[in-house]
């Protein structure tokens, strides 16, 4: 197996065990955000001192994924320790030097299925969903990427939706207007222009709110095109957006 798909896949089940831990301890609006170390931490306060007829006692879902007793729950967040070390160098270190083993990212998968199985994903990734209308200019839109640092927009005409609009897209698509040598109308061009510069196929995927999250993240490993998995009524293109997943949410963060 290729090291980027390994990398990938460590990411991605590292990701969404992040998000559950957190969710599962109500630590996931807390500001500042507390470090991954921290929230293990706090597992191990709640969970790793307690005997084993208390541990009994624990959440089934907390049992099941990260151990059926105190020891195994103990191991667990050893693992979960050294993984998100490993985690920090891939993400943030130019380095081939750090590679997981395949035995640690299926590790570090089942945990992930075992805790997001009849998880959600409207209950991890509710948000508000920055859309355009297709007459939206150019100028609006880099306005909206500069203001709210977003870099993917759905691009609807009415309920219909026409397609996403990526900030890739909108730097090829000034960057072959700066080739004319003509200038560059931002009030004449709209979004729907832009459309016309995005990647064909294959890169939005459309789910209705209490379809798993597990789901979703084979969604983004079986289709490296996919960017972005847009969360709306009854998982229809016409339906009204809820939330939104970005490949970075679950495999690049």
């Amino acid at each position: 197996m290729h090291e980027s798909e390994l990398k990938e896949r460590f990411v991605a089940a590292y990701n969404v065990i992040d998000a559950m831990l957190r969710r599962r301890a109500g630590l996931e609006k807390i500001k500042p955000r507390p470090s991954f170390p921290d929230v293990l931490k706090f597992y191990i306060q709640e969970y790793g001192q307690r005997d084993e007829d208390s541990f009994l006692f624990t959440a089934h879902k907390v049992r099941q994924a990260l151990g059926s007793s105190p020891e195994d729950f103990l191991r667990t967040m050893y693992f979960l320790s050294k993984a998100n070390e490993l985690r920090n160098i891939v993400v943030h270190e130019s380095t081939d030097l750090a590679v997981p083993k395949l035995a640690m990212v299926e590790r570090l998968e089942a945990i992930a299925e075992q805790m997001s199985r009849d998880e959600h994903v409207i209950n991890l990734f509710r948000r508000k969903v920055h859309t355009l209308d297709h007459d939206t200019s150019l100028a609006e839109v880099l306005t909206l990427v500069r203001r709210h640092d977003f870099s993917q927009f759905p691009v609807y005409a009415g309920t219909r939706y026409l397609g996403l609009v990526t900030e890739n897209g909108v730097t090829r698509w000034l960057a072959r207007a700066a080739e004319s040598g003509a200038e560059v109308p931002l009030e004449g061009v709209t979004a729907k222009h832009l459309l016309g510069t995005q990647e064909a196929g294959g890169r939005v995927w459309f789910m209705e709110p209490k379809e798993c999250v597990e789901k979703a993240n084979l969604q983004f490993r079986t289709n490296r095109m996919l960017e972005v998995i847009l969360i709306t009524e009854g998982g229809k293109q016409t339906g009204k957006p809820v939330g939104i997943i970005t490949r970075h949410d679950l495999v690049g963060r």
